[in-house]
């Protein structure tokens, strides 16, 4: 029993003392941190998760856009109606004639649909859908 003890030990100062080089480069390495491989794998790990999401995320972008433009045409619908309610149940004409002022010639100056709903609507940007681009 007491040869147990001793040889318990005679271990305990032996790996005290370094003479285990075995479980020495095994603590030094849980000491060291990620190996490259290890980089490596979370790296592409996050690659092909983020391959997976941008599709996911550019649709939900473009259904954002679809609903901001549906937005927008009821604005257009709402200002008509107004417009319509407002003018004897008339609607607007696309392009309207300017009337001369005392007279003269009326030339070629129209009235686009856009300024005739502008003061029921008070913004310009509903006229463009956020889907169509710049142009």
């Amino acid at each position: 029993m007491f040869g147990d003890v001793y040889r318990a030990e005679a271990m305990a100062s032996a790996f005290l003392e370094g003479e285990f080089p075995m479980i020495q480069t095994m603590r030094s390495r849980i000491r060291g941190g990620f190996t490259l491989i290890e980089l490596l794998v979370v790296i592409a790990i996050i690659a092909i998760l983020a391959a997976i999401l941008f599709p996911v995320f550019a649709q939900a972008r473009e259904r954002a856009r679809a609903a901001a433009c549906l937005s927008n045409m009821k604005q257009v619908g709402l200002g008509l109606a107004m417009y319509v309610q407002d003018n004897d149940e008339t609607m607007p004409a696309a392009f309207l004639r300017i009337e001369p002022i005392n007279g003269g010639t009326i030339g070629d100056k129209f009235i686009p649909l856009e300024s005739q709903i502008e003061p029921y609507v008070k913004n310009f940007g509903v006229w463009k859908c956020p889907s169509a681009g710049s142009t």
